[in-house]
């Protein structure tokens, strides 16, 4: 079962995204059959990573959060791997860890699928500058994403459960899809890193501030991350506690006085 769930999880991190290239991909063929009109390099790759960036990333991300930590729970390991002599901090870094090279294989899928989808369309001339230049607004997305990823862990952590952790992602969809175009676009941590993208491809059209993006996205690594190792170190003081007291009820009485055992 396991292995089937690690199976469903891969073909998602690599088709999932192919889906905002393959929407971008259909919207521009539409506009070609009514306007006749070549694709513009800059319009296509940025129409592809903001709806990779905000529409799929979060959900993806979150799903993927809650899985590698829930698992622990529905299959019972995890009171075996906390048992180990080492911080319990370093059990939630490693899950993190985990995560981290999956973020940059999807945003290094969706760079591969948008320049596939825009030459199956009749488009300008491609340079190299164009490419170096999205390849590093699509590197600075998955960098973003990993920021990001705590925060699912903590949900999935709380609740022991994936549907927090999912129920995270969408929300954060649905919010983004909301505020992409308003003032609170760089307070956000899901449209941070768009923000941050839009300031470093086109910095003189933007009218916010680049600074209030990155510091949104650094305190929405730290604060999941410093509260998921108290919260941690917090579980683990109680259920001391809980075994200290249960033993106390338990343990048999000692015996009365005269009636102990008799030394020969």
């Amino acid at each position: 079962m396991a292995k089937v769930e690690a199976v469903k999880g891969m073909v998602l991190v690599v088709l999932g995204p192919g889906l905002p290239a393959l929407l971008t991909f259909a919207i521009y063929l539409n506009g070609q059959r009514l306007t006749g009109r070549v694709v513009n390099w800059d319009a296509f790759f940025q129409t592809s990573g903001l709806l990779l960036n905000a529409m799929l990333a979060p959900a993806l991300f979150a799903l993927l959060a809650g899985y590698v930590l829930v698992r622990e729970y529905q299959e019972h390991t995890i009171s075996a791997l906390l048992t180990y002599p080492r911080p319990r901090w370093k059990f939630y870094l490693g899950k993190w860890l985990i995560l981290v090279p999956f973020a940059f294989l999807v945003f290094a899928l969706g760079y591969l699928y948008t320049v596939g989808a825009g030459f199956a369309l009749r488009h300008e001339p491609l340079v190299a500058k164009t490419l170096w230049v999205y390849a590093q607004a699509f590197g600075i997305m998955a960098v973003c994403n990993v920021a990001l990823i705590p925060l699912a862990l903590v949900a999935a952590l709380i609740g022991k459960s994936l549907i927090p952790a999912v129920a995270l992602g969408i929300g954060a969809v649905v919010v983004s899809v909301q505020i992409l175009n308003s003032d609170f676009l760089t307070f956000f941590p899901w449209t941070a890193g768009t923000a941050l993208v839009i300031a470093f491809v086109d910095p003189e059209s933007v009218s916010f501030s680049a600074f209030h993006a990155a510091a949104t996205l650094f305190l929405s690594f730290v604060v999941p991350s410093s509260w998921g190792s108290i919260f941690s170190i917090k579980w683990t003081s109680w259920r001391l506690l809980t075994e200290f007291v249960s033993f106390l009820v338990e343990r048999p009485a000692f015996p009365a006085a005269g009636h102990g055992v008799e030394w020969t």
